[in-house]
C-alpha cells in the first residue's frame, strides 16, 4: 500500500476491495465532499446484497454491519468516524502518512492518522459499498481474528487519540476500540469478584451467586459456539451428523443378523 500510494500523483486517493460494487453517485459524492480543503477522509457505507437470500449466517452479518452502520452515524456525530471500512473510503493525499510494514488494519490506522493531524472527516451513508456475497464462514472466522490483532496494534499506535483535546474522538476511541481490547480480562476479574463474594458470608452472597451463574452459562455458551460452527460444517458435508444416522443403523441391523446366522455344513 505504502508503494501504491508513494507513485500516485492524484490529489485524492480512494481505496475499495475489488469485490465491491460502488453507488453510480458515490465518486461525485466523495469529490463533493473534498471541496473544503481541510477534509482528509470521506468514508462509505458497506452493505450486504440480498442477504437474505443467503443463509443464516448472511443475514447474521447483515444485521451486524447495520448495527456498524449505526455507530459510524454516532462517532461522526461526537466529532469523526472511528476508522474507514476498506470496501470504500477516500483520503487527501498530501495528509497520507507511509504506514509502518506490519500494520494490519490500514484502513483504520490510515484514515485516523490524518483525523489525528486534526484534518476533517466525514462518514456518508449514501456513498455505498455494495459486496454481492458475504464472506465464507472460516474466512470470516480468520478475518476476524485478524482484526482482533489489528485492535491491539492500533490501541497502541493511536494511544495519543485519547487526548482530552481531541475531545469526542477521544471518547469515540476510548469506548469502541480501546475497551474492547480491554474487555477480555474485564470479563474475566468480574467473574473472579463474582466467585469471591458468591462464596463469601455477605448479605448480598444469594446475588453474587446469581451474577456468577449467569456469567458461566453465558461464557459456556460462547465457549460452545465453536463447537456448533465444526457441527454445522459437518452438516454440509457428504458425511453430515445427521446423513449418517440412517446408514450406521442400517450397517447395525445387518451385523446383528448376521452374528445370529448359524453355520450349516453339507
Amino acid at each position: 500500500l505504502n508503494q501504491v500510494i508513494a507513485e500516485c500523483e492524484t490529489e485524492l486517493l480512494i481505496l475499495s476491495d475489488a469485490s465491491a460494487l460502488l453507488s453510480p453517485d458515490a465518486l461525485m459524492r466523495v469529490a463533493a465532499h473534498f471541496r473544503d480543503p481541510e477534509m482528509g477522509v470521506v468514508c462509505g457505507t458497506y452493505r450486504l446484497a440480498d442477504a437474505q437470500a443467503h443463509d443464516d449466517t448472511a443475514s447474521g452479518e447483515a444485521a451486524y454491519w447495520d448495527y456498524q452502520t449505526a455507530i459510524k452515524r454516532g462517532e461522526a456525530a461526537l466529532g469523526a468516524p472511528i476508522g474507514a471500512h476498506g470496501a470504500l473510503y477516500a483520503v487527501r493525499h498530501a495528509f497520507s502518512r507511509q504506514l509502518p510494514l506490519d500494520t494490519i488494519n490500514d484502513d483504520f490506522i490510515l484514515p485516523m492518522e490524518i483525523i489525528g493531524q486534526g484534518k476533517g472527516a466525514v462518514y456518508d451513508s449514501e456513498i455505498v459499498a455494495l459486496e454481492t456475497a458475504p464472506s465464507p464462514e472460516a474466512t470470516d472466522f480468520a478475518r476476524r481474528v485478524r482484526i482482533g490483532a489489528g485492535n491491539l496494534q492500533q490501541a497502541l499506535r493511536l494511544r495519543h487519540l485519547l487526548k482530552p483535546s481531541f475531545g469526542g474522538v477521544a471518547f469515540a476511541f476510548a469506548s469502541g476500540k480501546v475497551l474492547r481490547v480491554l474487555m477480555p480480562v474485564l470479563m474475566l476479574s468480574a467473574l473472579a469478584g463474582s466467585l469471591a463474594l458468591a462464596l463469601s458470608d455477605s448479605f448480598f452472597a444469594p446475588v453474587f451467586q446469581v451474577a456468577a451463574a449467569a456469567q458461566l452459562l453465558g461464557y459456556g455458551l460462547a465457549a460452545s459456539e465453536p463447537m456448533l460452527r465444526y457441527m454445522h460444517r459437518l452438516q454440509s458435508r457428504d458425511l453430515s451428523l445427521t446423513a449418517a444416522m440412517i446408514p450406521l443403523g442400517s450397517c447395525t441391523m445387518k451385523l446383528i443378523a448376521t452374528a445370529e446366522m448359524m453355520p450349516v455344513t453339507w
